[in-house]
Protein backbone atom coordinates (compact mmCIF):
# COMPACT_ATOMS: atom_id res chain seq x y z
CA UNK A 1 0.00 0.00 0.00
CA UNK A 2 1.28 3.34 -0.77
CA UNK A 3 1.83 5.86 2.20
CA UNK A 4 -0.80 8.07 0.63
CA UNK A 5 -3.63 5.84 0.26
CA UNK A 6 -2.82 4.97 4.16
CA UNK A 7 -3.02 8.37 5.01
CA UNK A 8 -6.15 9.00 2.97
CA UNK A 9 -8.15 5.97 4.36
CA UNK A 10 -7.09 6.68 8.34
CA UNK A 11 -6.74 10.39 8.19
CA UNK A 12 -10.50 10.89 10.34
CA UNK A 13 -9.66 8.21 12.19
CA UNK A 14 -5.62 9.02 13.40
CA UNK A 15 -5.51 6.53 16.10
CA UNK A 16 -4.60 2.92 14.15
CA UNK A 17 -4.26 -0.22 15.97
CA UNK A 18 -2.38 -3.32 14.07
CA UNK A 19 -4.90 -5.44 14.75
CA UNK A 20 -6.76 -3.68 12.15
CA UNK A 21 -4.31 -4.06 9.68
CA UNK A 22 -6.51 -6.62 7.73
CA UNK A 23 -9.19 -4.31 7.55
CA UNK A 24 -7.03 -1.41 6.43
CA UNK A 25 -5.01 -3.59 4.03
CA UNK A 26 -5.51 -7.27 2.07
CA UNK A 27 -1.86 -7.94 2.93
CA UNK A 28 -1.48 -6.96 6.33
CA UNK A 29 1.67 -8.53 7.05
CA UNK A 30 2.63 -5.90 4.39
CA UNK A 31 1.57 -3.53 6.06
CA UNK A 32 3.36 -3.90 8.92
CA UNK A 33 6.54 -3.80 6.96
CA UNK A 34 5.68 -1.00 5.53
CA UNK A 35 4.62 0.84 9.23
CA UNK A 36 7.58 0.08 10.34
CA UNK A 37 9.27 2.36 7.65
CA UNK A 38 6.61 4.84 8.16
CA UNK A 39 7.60 5.14 11.72
CA UNK A 40 11.44 5.59 11.09
CA UNK A 41 9.96 8.52 8.88
CA UNK A 42 8.12 10.14 11.12
CA UNK A 43 4.63 9.36 9.33
CA UNK A 44 3.40 7.22 12.37
CA UNK A 45 4.23 7.63 15.94
CA UNK A 46 4.08 4.42 17.94
CA UNK A 47 2.12 4.91 21.25
CA UNK A 48 2.76 1.60 22.65
CA UNK A 49 3.37 -2.27 20.81
CA UNK A 50 0.04 -2.48 18.29
CA UNK A 51 -0.77 0.97 18.33
CA UNK A 52 0.35 4.07 16.40
CA UNK A 53 -0.85 7.64 15.72
CA UNK A 54 -1.27 8.81 12.45
CA UNK A 55 1.35 12.57 12.11
CA UNK A 56 0.92 13.97 9.41
CA UNK A 57 0.07 17.92 7.90
CA UNK A 58 -3.97 17.95 7.81
CA UNK A 59 -4.89 15.22 10.22
CA UNK A 60 -7.28 15.72 13.46
CA UNK A 61 -4.51 15.77 16.48
CA UNK A 62 -6.61 14.24 19.27
CA UNK A 63 -5.63 15.68 23.03
CA UNK A 64 -3.45 13.31 25.45
CA UNK A 65 -6.88 12.45 27.51
CA UNK A 66 -8.40 10.49 24.34
CA UNK A 67 -4.76 8.85 23.71
CA UNK A 68 -4.57 8.06 27.62
CA UNK A 69 -7.80 5.99 27.11
CA UNK A 70 -7.11 4.19 24.16
CA UNK A 71 -3.87 2.78 25.17
CA UNK A 72 -5.25 0.95 27.66
CA UNK A 73 -8.40 -0.29 28.05
CA UNK A 74 -10.32 -0.19 29.66
CA UNK A 75 -9.71 2.68 31.91
CA UNK A 76 -10.60 6.74 32.63
CA UNK A 77 -8.98 9.88 33.28
CA UNK A 78 -8.39 10.76 36.89
CA UNK A 79 -6.54 11.65 39.67
CA UNK A 80 -4.47 14.81 38.88
CA UNK A 81 -4.96 15.25 35.81
CA UNK A 82 -8.99 15.61 36.08
CA UNK A 83 -8.63 17.65 39.45
CA UNK A 84 -6.16 20.41 37.34
CA UNK A 85 -9.03 20.15 34.31
CA UNK A 86 -11.64 21.13 36.66
CA UNK A 87 -9.32 23.62 38.00
CA UNK A 88 -9.33 21.78 41.81
CA UNK A 89 -5.49 22.24 42.21
CA UNK A 90 -3.42 25.22 41.37
CA UNK A 91 -0.34 22.79 39.40
CA UNK A 92 -0.31 22.15 35.67
CA UNK A 93 -0.23 18.36 35.67
CA UNK A 94 1.72 17.51 32.18
CA UNK A 95 1.37 13.46 32.30
CA UNK A 96 -1.81 12.33 31.52
CA UNK A 97 -3.23 10.39 34.52
CA UNK A 98 -5.61 7.28 34.67
CA UNK A 99 -7.15 4.45 36.47
CA UNK A 100 -7.48 1.15 35.12
CA UNK A 101 -8.56 -2.14 36.75
CA UNK A 102 -5.61 -3.39 34.50
CA UNK A 103 -1.92 -3.53 36.38
CA UNK A 104 -0.50 -0.08 37.18
CA UNK A 105 1.68 0.74 34.04
CA UNK A 106 3.59 3.64 32.33
CA UNK A 107 3.73 4.61 28.92
CA UNK A 108 6.60 7.26 27.57
CA UNK A 109 6.30 8.13 23.90
CA UNK A 110 6.65 10.87 21.94
CA UNK A 111 3.20 12.72 22.87
CA UNK A 112 3.89 12.64 26.44
CA UNK A 113 3.68 10.78 29.46
CA UNK A 114 1.02 8.31 30.54
CA UNK A 115 0.05 7.01 34.01
CA UNK A 116 -1.97 4.24 35.16
CA UNK A 117 -3.16 3.46 38.57
CA UNK A 118 -4.81 0.13 39.06
CA UNK A 119 -8.16 -0.13 40.80
CA UNK A 120 -10.33 -2.84 42.37
CA UNK A 121 -13.43 -3.68 39.67
CA UNK A 122 -15.86 -2.48 42.47
CA UNK A 123 -14.33 1.28 42.65
CA UNK A 124 -14.11 1.78 39.23
CA UNK A 125 -17.00 4.29 37.41
CA UNK A 126 -18.60 7.38 38.15
CA UNK A 127 -17.05 8.98 35.23
CA UNK A 128 -18.37 10.70 32.54
CA UNK A 129 -17.68 10.97 28.41
CA UNK A 130 -16.83 14.56 28.02
CA UNK A 131 -15.96 16.50 24.44
CA UNK A 132 -12.74 17.75 24.34
CA UNK A 133 -11.04 19.16 21.29
CA UNK A 134 -13.71 17.43 18.84
CA UNK A 135 -12.73 14.05 20.68
CA UNK A 136 -15.42 11.33 23.13
CA UNK A 137 -13.02 11.30 26.86
CA UNK A 138 -14.14 9.41 29.57
CA UNK A 139 -13.04 11.72 32.67
CA UNK A 140 -13.78 11.21 36.44
CA UNK A 141 -16.28 13.46 37.63
CA UNK A 142 -14.85 16.09 40.22
CA UNK A 143 -15.65 14.04 43.17
CA UNK A 144 -14.66 10.57 41.54
CA UNK A 145 -11.37 12.72 40.72
CA UNK A 146 -11.45 13.57 44.44
CA UNK A 147 -11.64 10.22 45.61
CA UNK A 148 -9.41 8.62 43.82
CA UNK A 149 -6.48 10.94 44.55
CA UNK A 150 -7.26 10.61 48.33
CA UNK A 151 -7.45 7.03 47.41
CA UNK A 152 -4.77 6.42 45.86
CA UNK A 153 -1.57 9.27 47.25
CA UNK A 154 -2.99 9.60 50.46
CA UNK A 155 -2.48 6.76 53.28
CA UNK A 156 -2.46 8.62 56.35
CA UNK A 157 -5.14 11.44 56.78
CA UNK A 158 -2.32 13.49 58.81
CA UNK A 159 -0.74 14.41 54.83
CA UNK A 160 -4.24 15.73 54.18
CA UNK A 161 -2.70 19.16 55.08
CA UNK A 162 -0.29 18.64 51.81
CA UNK A 163 -2.79 18.84 49.99
CA UNK A 164 -3.60 21.86 47.74
CA UNK A 165 -7.10 21.87 46.40
CA UNK A 166 -8.94 24.69 45.32
CA UNK A 167 -12.25 26.06 44.31
CA UNK A 168 -13.83 23.32 46.38
CA UNK A 169 -17.12 25.14 45.93
CA UNK A 170 -17.54 22.54 42.79
CA UNK A 171 -17.96 19.94 44.10
CA UNK A 172 -21.53 18.26 44.99
CA UNK A 173 -20.49 16.92 48.87
CA UNK A 174 -23.83 14.77 48.20
CA UNK A 175 -22.42 12.92 45.44
CA UNK A 176 -18.83 12.77 47.02
CA UNK A 177 -20.30 10.81 49.96
CA UNK A 178 -21.76 8.51 47.34
CA UNK A 179 -18.86 8.09 45.91
CA UNK A 180 -16.57 7.54 48.93
CA UNK A 181 -18.66 4.74 50.13
CA UNK A 182 -17.20 1.96 48.84
CA UNK A 183 -13.86 3.13 49.83
CA UNK A 184 -12.08 2.62 52.76
CA UNK A 185 -12.68 4.96 56.29
CA UNK A 186 -9.30 6.79 55.72
CA UNK A 187 -10.28 8.48 52.68
CA UNK A 188 -14.47 9.00 54.44
CA UNK A 189 -12.55 11.33 56.79
CA UNK A 190 -10.29 12.83 54.50
CA UNK A 191 -13.86 13.90 53.04
CA UNK A 192 -15.07 15.04 56.34
CA UNK A 193 -12.30 17.37 56.40
CA UNK A 194 -12.72 18.66 52.78
CA UNK A 195 -16.33 19.51 53.73
CA UNK A 196 -15.19 21.56 56.75
CA UNK A 197 -13.04 23.22 54.65
CA UNK A 198 -15.98 24.17 52.35
CA UNK A 199 -18.04 25.11 55.25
Amino acid sequence: MKEKTFIEKNIDMPLISSRDFPLISENPEMLRVQAHKWLKKGTLIQLKRGLYLLDVPGVKKPPNFYIANKIVFPSYVSMESALSYYGLIPEAVYSAVSVTTKKTNLFNNKRGNFVYHHIKKELFGDYRETEIQGFRVNIACPEKSVADYLYLKYINIENFEEVRLQNLDILNMEKLNKVIRGYPDRVKRIAGKIYERIH
